[in-house]
């Protein structure tokens, strides 16, 4: 009975086949349309839901705050670090609460921690590295590596580099720092043996800053000729390419005696170098140069300068952290496309985009072309 109904009262609102809709022409664009609009409505649902599941997850790591993390591909970001204690106001001193808090960061935003060998394999172009690749790196060889950062890093299962100023190995305290000891060869060997921890130069003992004339004016060691005061003159060409081909070869040559690992990289002191520098330290068999200017790397032209990111201080939070990271990954502004981009307003002629100069600030800035 309810059967018959339903399909008499179909009958009455569905037209006749032979019948023509009013407006049919019409039916097809409002069927589409609407079709969008649910679309649309569904697909804005999901986003919805993956994000509410991206923002629980963040939520529920401890320790990380709401933050987005950078997102890349065929490059890595190296992570520099030097000394790791309690002492909060001291430059370049990171407590150990905080180095933890960075690598749980990098575990639960899915950075890939990479090696120092597949690092350079990556520069070399003879190998590729995970997507959100990072190499953490350590300077100067401090024994509060062993102690601190060495346990978090088998924590999580992270390699890490630490390079070492040779000289100082063994050593209870530092010329230039009596209160920080160093790391000793035992420590290094075990450490070495995890498979973890790569050992690599930070020179023998040229990480200081030394007078280059009868003035007193100093400069970092490796990259100068140094002024003898009971000499009275500035080291010949010869006997500086000499004491600094000496330093890195002792520095090499005892790591790898020790270690019994091969030596490749070679970290500069306070990131200063010359082509002096590279030339020699390509002779002795170094092939990878850290510095400490910012940015990404890449296989390529120029690749064995590495980039870092500095990171090892008390203030880098974790949203500064993820912001050093993201800023890193920018590509570099391009020279000739600023100084074109300057000619173009001060001439009137628009590029299509907005710069927000003023007419004052861009006369200022033609002035430094």
């Amino acid at each position: 009975m309810g059967d018959s109904k339903f399909l008499k009262h179909l009958g009455r609102v569905l037209p006749d086949s032979n019948q023509v809709l009013p407006n049919s022409r019409y039916l097809v664009p409002v069927t589409v349309f609407l079709l969008l609009i649910l679309y649309t409505a569904v697909f804005q649902a999901d986003v919805q839901a993956r994000m509410l599941h991206d923002d629980e997850a963040r939520i529920s790591s401890p320790g990380i705050p709401n933050v987005f993390p950078p997102r890349y591909h065929d490059c890595v970001v190296v992570l520099m670090y030097h000394q790791i204690g309690f002492q909060h106001q001291r430059r370049g001193v990171i407590p150990p609460q905080l180095f933890d808090a960075h690598m749980l960061y990098l575990k639960k935003m899915g950075f890939s921690p990479v090696s120092h060998d597949t690092f350079a394999n990556f520069l070399d172009g003879r190998g590729k590295v995970p997507n959100n690749a990072v190499l953490i790196t350590f300077d100067d060889g401090y024994e509060s590596f062993y102690r601190y950062a060495y346990p978090i890093l088998k924590k999580y299962r992270f390699p890490a580099i630490n390079f070492v100023i040779v000289g100082d190995t063994g050593n209870t305290s530092h010329s230039m720092n009596m209160k920080t000891p160093h790391l000793s060869w035992d420590e290094m060997k075990e450490m070495e043996k995890s498979g973890l921890v790569a050992l690599e130069s930070h020179t023998y003992g040229s990480h200081y800053y030394a007078p280059v004339d009868r003035f007193g004016h100093k400069r970092p060691a490796l990259v100068a000729r140094l002024y003898d005061a009971g000499l009275g003159r500035r080291e010949s060409k010869d006997e500086y390419e000499t004491r600094v081909w000496c330093d890195l070869w002792l520095s090499k040559h005892l790591l790898e005696e020790n270690l019994h690992a091969r030596v490749t990289s070679l970290c500069f002191p306070y990131g200063a170098y010359n082509s002096t520098v590279i030339r020699l330290a390509r002779d002795i068999g170094y092939r990878y140069f850290y510095t400490i200017r910012s940015g990404a790397n890449r296989p390529g032209r120029g690749a064995a300068l590495v980039r870092r990111i500095s990171a090892g201080d008390s203030y880098v939070t974790i949203p500064e952290l993820n912001r050093r990271i993201s800023y890193a990954l920018l590509p570099a502004p391009s020279l000739f496309n600023v100084v074109t981009r300057i000619k173009a307003i001060s001439t009137g002629i628009s590029t299509g985009t907005s710069t927000g100069l003023s007419l004052n600030s861009t006369r200022a800035i033609r002035r430094r072309f």
